[in-house]
């Protein structure tokens, strides 16, 4: 680890960006709004940056299932109450669960799924790309195979890259509804969903200068 770069018990600072490949989004989508893009920002120049801007925050689920539990007697055990049966001479303990680690492929442990949440941005702009290209997409399956990837950036305080997630093959599992109504002055719907799944993890810690 370089000298310059040091291991911090401060409060840690929630600082990421996620980004979804440019390939993502289908070309009919991405022609589509690129004139809607062209027309209303100086800044964003394509359909992809301006979803990937939209995004405000993410649930990457952990590992689960680790262990693994058995019912086990005991003969003559160090622990436990020994149960002395009639006419015999060996004590037998009572059924209890013993602790393995899991025999399971490791990658069979990862909760292959993130959910992502995105602000509901004017006009709705950035639900409908996903919307569309998911339309799409799934009307084309099977023919067509996942083969998009989502990168995560985690970064210091300082802005610096530390930590560089990849999943690869990611797959949407589920996109959230609209809640729209007049029953009240403001929005209510503040931000929406998208869950993914993937088949493969990566992750690159970077070394800093």
């Amino acid at each position: 680890m370089p000298e310059s770069m040091s291991l911090s018990l401060s409060p840690r600072y929630d600082l990421f960006r996620v980004m979804f490949d440019k390939t993502f989004l289908t070309k009919e989508v991405t022609d589509k709004y690129q004139s809607v893009i062209d027309r209303h920002s100086n800044i964003i120049i394509t359909p992809i940056d301006y979803l990937n801007e939209s995004i405000q925050g993410f649930h990457l689920s952990g590992l689960s299932e680790l262990i693994i539990d058995q019912q086990q007697h005991g003969h003559n055990g160090h622990n436990g109450i020994r149960i002395r049966e009639h006419g015999k001479g060996q004590g037998v303990e009572p059924s209890k669960a013993q602790h393995y680690i899991s025999p399971a492929n490791t990658l069979s442990l990862i909760e292959d799924v993130i959910t992502i949440t995105f602000r509901m941005n004017v006009g709705l702009y950035n639900y409908f790309m996903l919307y569309e290209t998911l339309l799409s997409k799934q009307s084309k399956a099977p023919a067509i195979q996942p083969d998009d990837d989502l990168i995560i950036f985690l970064l210091n305080e300082l802005g610096e890259v530390v930590c560089k997630i990849t999943l690869r093959d990611i797959m949407v599992e589920g996109l959230d509804g609209l809640d729209l109504n007049y029953s009240r002055a403001e929005r209510q719907s503040e931000t929406f969903d998208l869950r993914l799944k993937f088949n493969d993890i990566s992750f690159d810690f970077v070394n800093i200068n």
